[in-house]
């Protein structure tokens, strides 16, 4: 609700209120960038360094599976199971 002028039935003119400017969506931010290249060198050689430890750690596995399946299928001879391997 809004007061009324005490100097007549009319309403009071409100005091004016300041617009904010609103944010635009999508836009790039104006901040300094940096050098992005050695960053991304950075992250690929990271990501590469990665990719070849999880390859070494899956032929780990790999083998060590194998080597526990013979072993499982041997009847308990440890020569059986080590000839095949070495």
């Amino acid at each position: 609700m809004r007061r009324r002028s005490k100097t007549g039935p009319d309403r009071a003119k409100s005091p004016r209120r300041k617009i904010k400017t609103q944010k635009r969506r999508g836009e790039p931010k104006t901040t300094c960038q940096r050098n992005s290249s050695a960053a991304d060198r950075k992250t690929q050689s990271d990501v590469a360094q990665l990719a070849r430890e999880r390859d070494e750690a899956l032929e780990r596995e790999k083998a060590t599976a194998e080597v526990l399946r013979v072993v499982s299928s041997s009847s308990g001879d440890l020569e059986s199971v080590s000839r095949p391997c070495c």
